[in-house]
């Protein structure tokens, strides 16, 4: 490249801009509209316009206006801003969050739709004409105070009821989305301000069904992805869940095709962007399942939260309610809630990452985001290449058409739902009742319902003809997947895996430095560093006693009582004290200690 000199200077390309024709050429005087006035009063005209009772000879510009008199009685028309129009009033099902319909057209003269609430009018109204402007309204800077005055004296008969976050909403009339309502059109979104809105919609079905649903056939984490994308509409209808909901965490190693599950997944509500990643606070993700209530959340690597918090923010979202938060007068704030679904992907599962911090996963974070090893299928995350050379090109094809094709799926099922003439509640019991999905246990069971409710989303959609699948085929995927999450846990309680599983790795790792023979031990010869204990050799294998500093520490920080319960009921007490307490005296270097003997039993825990 050659460098520019004062002899030889680089030539910048001219810049292109797209211009847009705004041009508004006032008509003739024959075709102008008069308009009689009954001063004072508030207009508002989509054209240029003529007031019958003007002395100008000029046509005034559309806009709003504000009529009134001067001190000598004759007509003074101030231009306040754009055409803009209060359509109806608005409040929520509670007869609260009052709001206005507004219609006004925006610079680059395209007509806008806003539904405001009325509390952005408080104190001087800026926060209403700040929101404005970003949707690109124009008002006159020197009649801003006309705006508001505006707006608070119109009492437009028509009624809409406000609805302050996406979902189902007057006993599922309807859907309601940030840009539009599937269902009863008196539902409409309300916000503070122009709403950043992930659905988004290009293609077709059918276009979908053909680029990006018929691949996703014979490939269970793609099945899976799609059925946890399309079950948090269920949530409500079928489960009757009125609030939280669940997840599946996709787990393995990278390039194996999981992020490529994210897109399919997203690409049924929206485009890429839907995909959101895990590098976000409480706060952040809180906002984020409101935004996206009744549909699902998708979160990209785990890693990249922070595991110190990752385990209060699965709470936070399977649970469904937000943070209380005090308000300035001394009240509470409506807290805020949702029901969704929530797809992740990771490396490492939640236990394994909240490990990093020294946390402790409880069995009710494991049964809330389940763990699917997703990266061990024929070719990484994928069964069936259809036909393709290799699983990297058949990732990059299906990601692309993902890219190309997306949004149209989701609104379809839920235009499908609204109309849907079969007993959803019904339908998900009889999945619920299959042999497959049951279990005794409390957490299996609550995964089970989850797998289920996915079964039924699959199945949905295959009847309503968007996927492609043969029939069964999301009912078979999400059984295989329930089992692949309960060989991924594990058998039995949660808590009892956790201090079963640490006790194990605690012996491995210490038994030869902080562990001596009991028979053999000399106080006064002592070499063992940080001691944990003794062990004895007996019939049914080394018996190792510790010491209960030792066992808290080895017990996954469980405290030392439902620790030795936990061991007693699996067994691995091999002997306790005649009074029936867990620890036992045993007598070293002369002097009775207590002790608590664990005999490991290998289960596969």
């Amino acid at each position: 490249m050659t460098n520019p000199t004062k002899d030889n200077p680089v030539k910048k390309a001219p810049l292109k801009l797209k211009v847009i024709n705004t041009s508004d050429t006032p008509p003739a005087d024959t075709s102008l509209v008069i308009k009689e006035i009954k001063r004072p009063c508030y207009g508002a005209y989509d054209d240029y316009v003529r007031f019958a009772d003007s002395a100008s000879i000029h046509p005034n510009r559309a806009g709003l206006y504000w009529h009134d008199t001067n001190r000598e009685g004759n007509p003074v028309d101030v231009w306040i801003g754009e055409p803009l129009h209060v359509e109806a009033i608005s409040h929520d099902e509670h007869k609260y969050n009052f709001g206005r319909l507004l219609r006004f057209k925006d610079t680059n003269n395209y007509w806008r739709e806003w539904l405001a609430p009325m509390a952005l009018l408080a104190g001087n109204g800026d926060t209403l004409r700040g929101e404005l402007l970003k949707m690109g309204y124009v008002y006159n800077d020197k009649a801003k105070s006309h705006l508001t005055r505006y707006l608070m004296s119109s009492k437009p008969s028509a009624r809409l009821v406000a609805a302050t976050r996406t979902g189902w909403h007057g006993d599922r009339a309807a859907f309601v989305l940030p840009d539009q309502t599937v269902g009863d059109a008196l539902y409409r979104f309300q916000s503070e301000g122009r709403y950043q809105s992930y659905f988004a919609q290009k293609g077709t079905v059918k276009s979908w069904r053909g680029s990006v649903g018929k691949y996703c056939e014979g490939n269970l984490i793609l099945i899976l992805s799609v059925c946890t994308s399309l079950a948090g509409t269920l949530l409500l209808p079928a489960k009757q869940q009125t609030e939280g909901g669940a997840g599946l965490h996709l787990v393995g190693d990278s390039s194996k095709g999981k992020s490529v599950a994210l897109y399919v997944a997203a690409s049924v509500w929206g485009a890429p962007n839907f995909r959101r990643g895990w590098a976000t606070t409480g706060n952040g993700v809180e906002a984020l399942a409101a935004s996206l209530n009744d549909s699902c959340l998708i979160l990209d690597e785990l890693a990249l939260s922070d595991p110190n918090d990752v385990g209060n923010m699965v709470y936070l979202l399977a649970n469904g309610n937000g943070k209380q938060r005090a308000v300035k007068t001394g009240g509470m704030q409506t807290s805020a809630s949702w029901r969704l679904m929530v797809l992740s992907n990771g490396e490492v599962t939640l236990p394994a990452h909240m490990a990093k911090a020294g946390q402790q996963a409880a069995a009710g974070q494991e049964a809330r985001l389940l763990s699917v090893p997703a990266a061990l299928r024929r070719y990484g995350a994928f069964d069936d290449l259809h036909g393709f050379e290799d699983g990297r090109t058949f990732a990059d094809m299906i990601q692309a058409e993902a890219a190309s094709h997306y949004g149209q799926v989701g609104l379809a099922f839920i235009s499908e739902l609204a109309s849907y003439q079969k007993s959803l509640p019904e339908q998900y019991k009889k999945l619920l009742a299959l042999d497959d999905f049951k279990s005794n246990d409390g957490a299996e069971s609550r995964a089970g319902g989850t797998f289920a409710l996915l079964a039924l989303a699959g199945e949905l959609a295959t009847e309503f003809g968007f996927t492609g699948w043969q029939e069964g085929s999301a009912l078979l995927a999400a059984i295989e997947g329930f089992n692949l999450w309960r060989n991924e846990r594990g058998q039995g309680n949660t808590e009892t895996r956790h201090i079963l599983t640490s006790i194990n790795e605690f012996i491995e790792a210490h038994g030869d430095s902080r562990f001596s023979n009991l028979q053999y031990t000399n106080p006064q010869n002592d070499k063992v560093i940080n001691r944990a204990g003794y062990y004895q050799d007996t019939e049914k294998g080394r018996v190792f006693y510790f010491n209960s500093a030792a066992l808290k520490e080895a017990g996954a920080g469980y405290d030392i009582k439902t620790i030795a319960r936990k061991l007693d009921g699996e067994g691995w007490l091999y002997e306790k004290n005649s009074d029936g307490k867990s620890s036992v005296s045993k007598r070293v270097g002369g002097r009775p200690v207590r002790l608590y003997a664990v005999l490991p039993s290998y289960k596969g825990y």
